[in-house]
This record gives structure tokens, sequence and C-alpha cells, in this order.
């Protein structure tokens, strides 16, 4: 019987990876659902954590949903844990067949700070299998988390703890048996590490964080700080990191060495020694792009690295205009070989993680907000995309669009500044009042240009974005 259960599940996996599967995934409730971190299992089903709360409340529940290959939902489990707030922020694949989730539990009454760490193993039916709890600390929040698994297949957990009096953030080290049972707990007087952790040897633990400065870091087994070198590029916040080989990793975060903050890249090939590493940043002047703060670079071919951000962000709760889902691939060297915007109407899309698939495609997963709706509700969102960027043989009336230029601000009144996607290098914009006639020509070179409107009367006009390769956006432009 499993001789003939491993040869189905043999060719269920071969039929599944013969094409790329697209698809757009809404998860829409009454609810405000927040989603953090997603993972692709052996059989290519998706498994997507978070919370699911009423609006504008603190009571946050765990949940956990379960898609198809094809972006069907298969079930979903939401978890409560009395008389506390639960968030789920992370999800690693464990043994076959099961799950590990790594959260935290609160108090739900603003002035308290007994914060838990919660580690939970689920199946595949999304079905609780063990779990465990650990008090942090009595006045202090966990920040975000990373997560992954170091030697005898231990559970290492890194982030911040922060409070309402200096240093604001403490950083944390913890390391788990995979019984998730506690071996080692050390909190830093100073810092927060990033999302990412990795165990190099029996006796060396790496990471990346703010030590007063972004730094890699290693520890010994107690956790103690051997040796530090300064994150190269001036880049901030190690969004999303994605080890190629023992020793090398492709890394993505926030870059400050710009006009505005944009989105950097890193390939290293030696965890502490910067001299020998390839640097590339991406991003447009006068726009926020903010990469996807759950994992925003990720790939099962290094040269085929996928990229995720948001664009435009903005550093607030909830959000007032719109942005979209930002994807682009690089090659191994950084060199980037297109971008996509995917958005619609008015919506903030909020991308957390790029996954990238076993078939060759991406999953973009995050949530998007009606800013517009009067209730201060986000619903999960969820896009698959292939190995260019594309949604291919979904329904017409899907819920999102893919552009290859974006306009903005819109409205506007000045001037507007035009996006274009990296692959296209020579543009002509356009714009036409609401008779058809044109009354601005202008060409574009590269990744963005902007465009003085204050001849233009207040109103509504129609843009056009081409060129010879087959570019074609269009669509309304206001002028206030």
């Amino acid at each position: 019987m499993k001789i003939l259960q491993t040869i189905v599940l043999i060719l269920l996996y071969g039929t599944l990876y013969s094409q790329i599967q697209t698809f757009t995934f809404e998860y829409i409730t009454e609810d405000d659902d927040r989603l953090w971190d997603a993972v692709e299992t052996e059989d290519g089903y998706f498994y997507l954590v978070g919370h699911i709360a009423k609006p504008e409340s603190d009571k946050y529940k765990g949940l956990v949903i379960k898609i198809s290959p094809d972006g069907q939902l298969i079930d979903e489990r939401i978890i409560d844990i009395p008389n506390r707030a639960y968030d789920i922020y992370g999800i690693l694949q464990d043994t076959l067949g099961s799950i590990i989730l790594c959260g935290k539990s609160s108090d739900t009454t603003p002035e308290m700070y007994h914060t838990n760490l919660e580690l939970r193993r689920i199946n595949y039916d999304l079905e609780t299998m063990d779990s465990s709890t650990y008090l942090t600390a009595e006045d202090k929040k966990i920040g975000l988390m990373g997560k992954s698994f170091g030697y005898n297949n231990d559970l290492l957990i890194v982030g911040g703890l922060s409070f309402e009096t200096p240093p604001y953030l403490n950083a944390f080290i913890y390391r788990l048996n995979n019984n998730l049972d506690s071996l080692r707990f050390h909190q830093f007087s100073i810092g927060s590490i990033g999302h990412q952790i990795k165990q190099l040897n029996d006796t060396t633990y790496w990471c990346v964080g703010w030590f007063s400065g972004y730094l890699y870091a290693t520890f010994d087994t107690m956790f103690n700080l051997i040796e530090y070198a300064i994150v190269p590029g001036l880049l901030a916040q190690a969004y999303g990191l994605k080890w190629d080989s023992d020793s090398s990793f492709f890394m993505a975060g926030e870059w400050d060495g710009g006009p505005d903050d944009d989105l950097g890249m890193i390939r290293q090939f030696h965890p502490l020694d910067t001299t020998g590493h390839i640097f590339n940043s991406w991003g447009t002047e006068g726009i926020y792009d903010y990469p996807a703060p759950n994992g925003a670079i990720d790939f099962q071919n290094k040269d085929s690295v996928f990229v995720g951000a948001i664009s435009p962000f903005q550093p607030f709760l909830w959000s007032d205009y719109p942005s979209d889902y930002v994807i682009l691939q690089t090659d191994s060297l950084l060199n980037i070989r297109w971008e996509k915007f995917y958005g619609e109407g008015e919506y903030y899309y909020e991308l957390m993680k790029v996954l990238a698939t076993k078939d060759g495609g991406c999953l973009l997963a995050g949530t998007r907000y009606n800013y517009n709706g009067g209730i201060k509700e986000r619903d999960i969102f969820i896009v698959k995309l292939n190995s260019e960027g594309l949604l291919v043989g979904t329904n017409e009336n899907r819920a999102i669009e893919m552009h290859e230029a974006l306009v903005f601000p819109n409205p506007g009144s000045d001037y507007l500044k035009v996006r274009i996607a990296a692959q296209h290098k020579q543009n002509a914009f356009e714009l036409y009042d609401i008779s058809g006639m044109r009354v601005l020509s202008q060409q574009i070179s590269g990744k963005w240009g902007e465009v003085n409107t204050t001849f233009l009367k207040t109103g509504t006009y129609i843009y056009k974005i081409y060129n010879k390769d087959g570019l074609y956006e269009s669509g309304k432009w206001v002028k206030q």
C-alpha cells in the first residue's frame, strides 16, 4: 500500500509541475485579515498564516489557510487563545507531513506587556500535533520574528523585544529542539535582529540585525558575540535573505543611498567578509519602494531571483492612496531582467512575502485594503505568477491588473511622474483631454520621468504610454 501511495504521489507531482499554474486568490471576510508568511509543501499546496480580528480590535486570533496548487481554498483554521491576542508571524516546513507555526500571544489590555512566544506543530490537515508557550518578558512585546532550522533540526528564533522606555528595543535569540523544548534564550541590551539566522557550524551562529548600525554578526553557542561586520551598500533591514551555499547568500532590504528609500539587493560570498560582494538598487525618485517585510527575495534557481516590494509604500498602518505589488527578476549577478506591477483601483496592496515556487514561478502573498471603503479592514490577497511574472489562463474578471507603467500622483497638480518597468528603455508619454485632443507629448528614457503639467486646466485627462517593443498602457489622470 505504501508503494502504491508513493507512485500516486509521484504521478500527481509530475502532473502538477508539467505546467506552471497561475491564479489569484482572495480571502475576504468582514474582519481584518492580516497575512504574514507563506510556505509551499512538497505536494505543491500553499499554507498561509497571520491573524484575523474584528475591525479596530486588539483581540487577534491566529489564522492558517491551506490552498491548492491552482489557488482553491482547501481548509482554514482560526485559533483562539482565550483572553489573549494571538498572531502567527512565521511558518516552517518541518518533517514530511508537518508544519511549525511561530507566533506570539499578548495581553489585550494596552498598558500590559505580558508577551509569550507561541510555537505550534500542525499536520497538513491543520490539526495541532503539539505546542509550547514561553514567557519572554513581562514588560516587553515581540516584534516580527525570524526563524530557521539549525543542526539536529533545532528551531532558531530571532527578533526584537520592544517596550516604552529607552533603549526601546532588545534583540533576542531563542534555540529550541524539534520537540519545541527550550534549550537557550539570550536577550541583548540593545538592538534588533532582523529576520535572518543561520547556524554555520557546531559552534557558530550567524545573524543580521541592528546594533547601533546594521551588522552581520556571529555568536557562540551561548550567544555571546564573536565577530561582526557592517552591512555594505547602505542596506538597512534585511527583509529577505536566501542562502545559495553554506557561505554565500542573496539579500534584499531598504536602501538609503539614493534621494528616496528604494530597494537594495546584495549577493555576498562570505558571511562576514564584505570585500567581495555584488550590489544593485532599484526604485524611482519621488516614490517610496519598500521591500516585502517578511521575505522580499527568493529563488529555486539562483539565475532566476525574484524580488518583491510595495510601491508606493506608506509607513502608516492605514494608507489613504493606492499601491501595487512590485515583482522583478534578476540573474545571479543581480542584473534586472524584467519588472511587473500588480494592482487595481482604490486599493492599497501590502506585499508581505515573495515565495519562489517549485514549478519555476513565484507567489506574491499579502493583503489589500480599500481605503475608500470606510472600514479599517484588510483582506488576504495572493497572486501566483509564472516564471515571466505573468498571469496566464485566468478568468477575464480577475481581481487585479498587471501593469508595466505607473502614473503618480493621481490626482496631481503641477506635475506627474511616470514609472516604467525595467525592460522598457525608450518610451513615449501622451496626454489627451476629454475631447480626444492631444495636449502633451514627451519622450521618457529609463525607468522614470517627470512631466510638467502647470499649464493644463483642472479636469480629467487620458494618458497613453507606449513604445515599439509592445508596451501600451492607458488610463485616467486627474489634475486638481
